[in-house]
């Protein structure tokens, strides 16, 4: 009897065998009970990789599109009179008729690029769009297009150059609150000349709106802020200018 149990037993090895039989059985149960999804996962992963690389080289061939549409209305844009660079003539004259045309319509298309466009490249042309309307003398047009830059692309040189553009279309146009806004962004957001450089536009727009001590404050501020700035001894000149115009009309009262 003894020798029947032990002819029963199955060998070690065999149950072993049998055990590593049934996992892969087991493994292969799996496969293909979710083969299809795992399948349908793969596609699914390749077609988005498919999709972003073809969206992005979309955008690449968009980008060269619109610069090299901006790059060729630059050429046709007439250069500037050399001495309004120092204040001895307007940079264009505005009398001459064709002249008059010619800007309008590089404006105009500068604005078609801007609006066909997207991020750095609109904000670009519609940065070119709102400089041209100033040349023409034209700040509701400028300020329109440098807030179509700004809302292209708000970042770095772009958005400096929209705000900065736009707040001077805005004092040209007597909306000094709103250039005024637009220079103390300039300040919060930007360092170096160019904060420097809005901080002194700001006391000139608060000047310009009759607030005197708004101004000389703006002024004391930038001292206090920047007193290695380049533009100190401008700076120092319009307050020692403000703080004696303020005097002499406080003088009367006195």
């Amino acid at each position: 009897m003894a020798e029947s149990r032990q002819e029963d037993e199955v060998p070690e090895p065999l149950k072993e065998g049998e055990t590593l039989f049934r996992l892969q059985r087991k493994v292969e149960d799996l496969f293909f009970d979710h083969w299809k999804r795992g399948l349908v996962v793969l596609l699914g992963f390749l077609l988005l990789v498919l999709t972003v690389g073809t969206w992005k080289n979309f955008q690449r061939n968009t980008q060269r599109k619109a610069t090299a549409s901006i790059a060729a209305i630059d050429r046709k844009l007439p250069e500037v009179d050399q001495l309004s660079a120092i204040g001895l003539a307007p940079q264009d004259d505005l009398s001459d008729e064709s002249r008059v045309q010619l800007l309008e319509a590089i404006a105009k298309k500068y604005e078609e690029v801007g609006a066909s466009s997207k991020k750095a490249a609109a904000s670009e042309a519609w940065l070119k769009a709102g400089d041209t309307w100033d040349r023409l003398g034209r700040p509701e047009d400028s300020a329109r297009a440098y807030g179509e830059a700004l809302a292209a692309f708000d970042m770095g040189p772009y958005g400096y150059s929209a705000r900065n553009g736009q707040a001077s279309a805005h004092l040209k146009q007597g909306n000094h609150e709103a250039a005024m806004t637009l220079f103390r962004a300039i300040v919060e957001r930007y360092s170096g000349y160019r904060a420097e450089r809005a901080q002194f536009d700001l006391s000139s727009a608060l000047s310009a709106a009759g607030k005197g001590p708004g101004a000389i404050e703006a002024l004391q501020t930038f001292q206090t802020r920047y007193p290695d700035s380049p533009l100190s001894i401008q700076v120092e000149e319009e307050l020692n200018r403000l703080s004696a115009q303020a005097a002499s009309v406080e003088a009367p009262a006195n």
